[in-house]
């Protein structure tokens, strides 16, 4: 499977003849190398995400939506219970996992009352590690990541992970760099047209996940 993104910039590429290279790294090293202008496009963000960094970019129309959850485990021997976990509470001391870099604005009152205590890691992969090694209590990813993981690589082990009701819900954009403005008008053009044809959300059924399109 070549990736989400991948796919949708292949399908960009045909419709404006651009051609696309891959850097493929943390959201840390990701926004190191769109600062140093090293890095044209950041796929799959929202505005408010990037809006404190040096270089906040240019935004495309919205192609996607992007749904933020929770994700803890079950208790031994509950694994095949239907649970859920409740949305955010503020009594209770948790170790977090979230991914560095990534901003969590809706979250942040948790973090400076002290509430929760952030545990990084560098990816999603990562941060799923930490929670099935149990070195975190919850971790806080989007849903679509999750989704997929299971899908593809812990099917087996579906039940025994505990979602949360969605935290958040945002459209998702590709960043550009300003020194690749002129690029915008004719990817908005590729991308409604993605959009009308049904392409983007036949890319995301293809790896098993329905994220509902802007």
């Amino acid at each position: 499977l070549l990736g989400i993104y991948k796919e949708i910039f292949i399908e960009i590429s045909k419709m404006t003849s651009d051609t696309f290279e891959f850097d493929y790294g943390s959201a840390a090293h990701c926004i190191k190398q769109f600062n140093e202008g090293k890095l044209d496009i950041e796929p799959g963000i929202n505005p408010v995400w990037r809006h404190a960094e040096k270089v906040s970019g240019l935004y495309s129309i919205p192609f996607a939506k992007a749904t933020t959850v929770l994700v803890g485990l079950k208790p031994s021997g509950e694994k095949n219970k239907q649970q859920k976990i409740a949305t955010p509470k503020k009594e209770k001391k948790l170790k977090i996992g979230l991914v560095r870099g990534y901003p969590y604005p809706s979250l942040s009152t948790y973090f400076s009352e002290g509430a929760w205590i952030p545990v990084f890691a560098d990816n999603e992969l990562a941060l799923i590690a930490l929670l099935k090694q149990k070195k975190v209590d919850q971790i806080v990813i989007q849903s679509l990541v999750m989704d997929f993981f299971i899908h593809s690589t812990d099917k087996k082990s579906a039940d025994r992970y505990l979602i949360s009701k969605p935290i958040e819900t945002q459209d998702i954009m590709l960043r550009v760099h300003p020194d690749k403005a002129s690029a915008i008008p004719r990817f908005n053009e590729a991308i409604k047209k993605l959009l009308d044809s049904g392409a983007i959300k036949k890319i995301y059924n293809h790896y098993g996940l329905d994220e509902a399109a802007p």
